[in-house]
């Protein structure tokens, strides 16, 4: 049987690494068949494993990465000068200052007397200036638009023959029978699919660069505008004091605009950040649950690893299950660092997921090693640990497939307990893999 086809729960192929390991480096680290692998997909995989629940292993760490997320952001905050934005408190307070001083500002220009004709000259100029700051913010929006639709453009590839490929065959292995198209027909879709996508976003970006150019054009016209009129009133001493009343207004107001629009990041931060802490407290309430529930499973683990280490060092050993920050998975045995006491423990761990998921009706009923984990163990060991894994093949019923070398450990030593499907030497051409010398 194979992991349920949901989104949340691991697939197979990244299940059955641990039960197939390949390649020197996947024997290193008994938790770790794939050294460059995600924590949180690790985590989320031995979880299942060992009987508990993917999604809250996988959650959790997405929950702890969220929240450091949140804390450098408010760290980074802090080094920001002293213009609002230290925190929610100096916001508001800010907020409230630049409203007074608008307030105060927009009364005193109010009442400040012009003649008729510059105060005219003045009002316009105003006006445009707004309307250059609106123009300049639509012109960066834009801007900020076009180069996400290039951005999509760019990344828009049809992926490789291998890649649909290797999508199908895992298509099928999770929905045996039930995927019908082929590959030509599958990768003609999807480059329909990719096609149409780039032609959409072609359209959007000539679109967005029609736009701009037009922007563009009002904010020249604008701007050359606003400058005869302000040429043509600069020499009148009585709008210079009412213009520096206008610009101060403008700049509040613009510096009020951006205080706001920080208060408002700031607000849904600290919001969000309020969220994920009660989420995580109570997922970790539900985890510490699941590993006392779990107790069974985790109890015949032991004991496969444990009967291991006693039948062949009279030496006791186990997987230590338990809440700190998230599930931990801790190899606890003796003499750790030892290559040959660690492919031990490899060889019980292996034994102990399998017949826990033998146990719980997942998985095939296969086990898989090969020399890397049989050679560092020394030779008084070998026997015995192949002995054990023949004994625990027929207790639990699950069909174990180990290869080594000949010099290492004698076959003789196992009469007919055990099958030998392959023999390969080196004294002929018939006993090479493929009947013949490279």
């Amino acid at each position: 049987m194979t992991p349920s086809k949901t989104v949340d729960q691991p697939s197979f192929r990244s299940c059955f690494k641990y039960f197939g390991r390949v390649g020197k480096e996947a024997y290193v680290n008994p938790l770790q068949p794939v050294v460059r692998e995600l924590k949180s997909d690790t985590f989320s995989v031995l979880s299942y494993l060992l009987g508990l629940s993917a999604p809250r292993a996988k959650r959790w760490l997405e929950i702890v990465d969220e929240i450091k997320s949140i804390k450098e952001f408010k760290k980074a905050a802090q080094k920001v000068p002293a213009s609002g934005y230290r925190d929610e408190d100096a916001l508001r307070e800010r907020v409230a200052k630049l409203k007074t001083d608008v307030e105060h500002l927009e009364s005193e220009r109010s009442r400040f007397q012009v003649h008729g004709q510059l105060r005219r000259f003045s009002q316009e100029a105003a006006t445009l200036t707004v309307k250059i700051g609106h123009l300049a913010q639509e012109i960066a929006r834009l801007e900020s638009l076009r180069k996400s639709y290039e951005d999509s453009l760019h990344s828009a590839e049809p992926l490789s023959t291998e890649a649909i490929e290797a999508f199908l065959l895992e298509a099928e292995s999770q929905l045996p029978g039930m995927v019908k198209k082929n590959l030509q027909e599958v990768e003609r879709f999807h480059k329909s699919i990719i096609q149409n996508r780039r032609q959409y976003l072609t359209g959007e970006i000539a679109s967005v660069t029609e736009q701009l150019s037009e922007k563009h054009r009002m904010l020249e016209e604008t701007s050359e505008r606003r400058a005869e009129l302000l040429q043509a009133s600069r020499s009148r001493h009585m709008l210079t004091q009412f213009e520096r009343i206008g610009n101060l207004v403008n700049q509040s107001r613009t510096e009020l605009t951006v205080i706001e629009s920080k208060l408002a990041q700031w607000e849904e931060v600290m919001e969000q950040e309020k969220e994920l802490l009660v989420e995580k407290r109570d997922l970790a309430t539900l985890i510490r649950r699941e590993i006392v529930e779990n107790a069974v499973n985790t109890a015949l683990v032991n004991k496969i690893i444990d009967g291991v280490f006693d039948l062949l060092y009279n030496k006791t050993a186990s997987l230590n299950v338990y809440f700190r920050d998230g599930p931990m998975f801790q190899p606890q045995y003796e003499s750790a660092g030892s290559e040959g006491i660690d492919s031990v423990y490899i060889f019980a761990f292996d034994w102990a997921l399998a017949i826990v998921n033998r146990h719980l009706g997942r998985m095939i009923p296969v086990l898989f090693h090969d020399s890397t984990l049989v050679s560092p163990v020394d030779t008084r060991h070998r026997v015995k640990m192949i002995k054990e894994a023949v004994e625990l093949s027929s207790q639990y019923g699950l069909q174990y497939v180990v290869s080594f070398n000949s010099d290492e450990v004698d076959p003789k030593e196992f009469g007919d307990s055990i099958s030998i499907i392959l023999e390969l030497t080196d004294h002929s051409d018939s006993g090479k893999l493929v009947g013949q010398q490279f």
